[in-house]
């Protein structure tokens, strides 16, 4: 059975293991393959555990399937500086290759929206890589459209570029206007 809750210290394994199963597949193509086949479960756990550990973490939705994490959305105030900060943002959206195409993403989406509609964050924002096609359409279906904003990244020495995704919504979660 699928359930979401906010994440836990214990939750870190896997989280850590769907971020990276997800990197793996989702980005090949997009990353340097020899960055992607690097990434390691333990190094990532260990990174969210010294973050926890210092107080510096977002807070997090982790799904499971029959206790076991399968999808990760983290969500906080924007971080990009360039929005205005009572703006929330989207800081991660990650589920287990497997459990792709089955609306459960959007499902992820839609409780980190109503969080950050909590923390009197109505307008919404998510960067994504500009050739990720699969989650710029997802985010396209959940009421998002780019705002034109793009920035450069590098990542495991490629630069890649990210694009950035934004709508507001209303009190009750209807989209207002997809912001463009």
């Amino acid at each position: 059975m699928i359930q979401i809750h906010d994440a836990e210290y214990e939750d870190l394994p896997g989280i850590a293991r769907v971020l990276v199963k997800s990197w793996q597949a989702a980005y090949r193509g997009i990353v340097e393959d020899a960055f992607l086949d690097a990434l390691s479960e333990q190094a990532h756990e260990d990174r969210m555990r010294a973050q926890w550990d210092a107080g510096m973490r977002w807070p997090a939705l982790v799904m499971t399937d029959e206790g076991i994490a399968v999808g990760v959305c983290s969500y906080g105030r924007t971080r990009d500086g360039e929005t205005p900060c009572e703006w929330g943002e989207i800081g991660t959206c990650y589920l287990l290759p497997e459990y792709w195409g089955r609306g459960l993403g959007a499902m992820m989406l839609e409780h980190a929206e109503r969080r950050l509609r909590d923390m009197s964050c109505p307008r919404i924002v998510i960067w994504v890589f500009e050739d990720n096609l699969r989650a710029r359409r997802a985010y396209e279906r959940a009421g998002f459209a780019p705002d034109g904003s793009r920035k450069m990244i590098e990542i495991g020495g490629k630069e890649c570029a990210e694009v950035r995704y934004a709508k507001e919504v209303g009190k009750n979660g209807e989209i207002v206007r997809m912001l463009r």
